[in-house]
């Protein structure tokens, strides 16, 4: 039997799955491949191979390790190396070296922790995030100056507020300045407290403080922030959402002018939000109680199962992937701007997103 060749005249369907073979009534069929592999398939249909790789440096350590990309703009963009414990950079096809050797910044993550650390960046800040440590920030001020600095979050975020009238925290001064923190009533202190935050009324005139040192179950030092306006015990108080005790956000995002954070231990699916365009605020009112419309905001998914929060992405509505399902948040007009009290969440689907990082391709989520 003579053979003959078909002509194909594009490979727009790229590589096909096997469970496809023959599927000849499938209109896609006609332009997809069996196998297709180190070619790039152009838009209008032909195919072209996969341009080469040049080597540039050897990683430090043959434990796995992560790249990450950095764009500050479209002259200076970076390559970061990212190993246990360590950063490398590369700029312009070319390591970026300091005295000859190459040049490093140290974090705090170890080999285990690597793969679980997800990164947001803004201008020449780039935000680091793991559940198990306190969000950093690598901040660039130099090709060759690179450093890596804790978050410093301001009043807030909190749990809910304190509900129970024979549980009260009461400060020894009401000085900007160390103070000591008691609780009567109650014992909701702990050793891994140190760093968090600690809202304290009465609601009229709110002030707030971070704890420095654990004493007791019932007594802490801390650094009171703004002035209290009393030094008797209150019932109006609230403890920092995060903190070694509760875990840290493992997701962040930026959305209208705001910090976006969500998913600790404690709160796989509560989302949190800085005040508009002050990225370190949390602040879910002023002093006096009243909440604002730049205020911070926190919202927790309100589902019949647990959707620990995996991805968040930025566009016209905030897209929340979780691995059970995907949310929208928006506010209750696409108009308006989110706030505190117009808070929009849609269910999208319950598929559920892995956790690997979505790309977001014109104006399609792919995930």
């Amino acid at each position: 039997m003579a053979r003959a060749s078909i002509i194909q005249t594009n490979f727009t369907t790229g590589e096909m799955s096997p469970r496809l073979m023959s599927r000849v009534d499938v209109q896609k069929y006609q332009n997809g491949c069996e196998l297709l592999e180190n070619f790039l398939i152009m838009p209008h249909g032909g195919v072209t191979k996969r341009p080469g790789f040049r080597f540039i440096a050897a990683t430090k350590t043959t434990a796995g390790t992560y790249l990450i990309p950095f764009k500050f703009s479209t002259v200076q963009a970076y390559i970061i190396e990212f190993g246990a414990g360590y950063f490398r950079f590369y700029k312009d096809g070319g390591q970026i070296l300091s005295s000859g050797s190459p040049y490093e910044c140290a974090h705090p993550y170890t080999q285990d922790q690597l793969a679980n650390v997800k990164f947001v960046q803004s201008a020449d800040v780039l935000y680091m995030l793991h559940p198990q440590v306190r969000p950093k920030q690598l901040m660039r001020a130099g090709h060759a100056s690179w450093s890596v600095v804790d978050f410093e979050f301001k009043d807030g975020p909190y749990l809910d507020t304190n509900s129970d009238a024979t549980k009260e925290l009461a400060v020894s001064g009401t000085a900007v300045g160390p103070v000591t923190i008691t609780a009567t009533g109650h014992s909701p202190f702990a050793a891994t407290d140190i760093g968090r935050c600690v809202r304290i009324g009465p609601s009229t005139a709110w002030s707030w403080a971070v704890i420095t040192s654990f004493m007791s179950a019932t007594q802490v030092t801390a650094d009171l922030k703004v002035a209290a306006s009393s030094t008797s015990a209150t019932a109006d108080w609230r403890l920092g959402a995060w903190s070694d005790t509760t875990g840290w956000p493992s997701v962040a995002s930026f959305f209208e002018e705001r910090l976006w954070f969500a998913n600790t231990t404690h709160q796989p699916q509560t989302v949190w939000a800085s005040r508009s365009a002050d990225f370190n605020n949390f602040a879910p009112s002023d002093a006096a109680g009243k909440v604002l419309d730049d205020s911070g905001l926190n919202y927790t998914l309100g589902t019949d199962d647990v959707n620990s929060i995996r991805w968040m992405i930025a566009g016209k509505v905030l897209t929340v992937l979780t691995d059970s399902g995907e949310f929208t948040v928006s506010a209750s007009s696409l108009y308006e701007a989110v706030t505190p009290t117009n808070v929009r969440v849609v269910r999208e689907t319950a598929r559920g997103a892995a956790n690997v990082k979505p790309v977001l391709v014109d104006k399609n989520l792919l995930f």
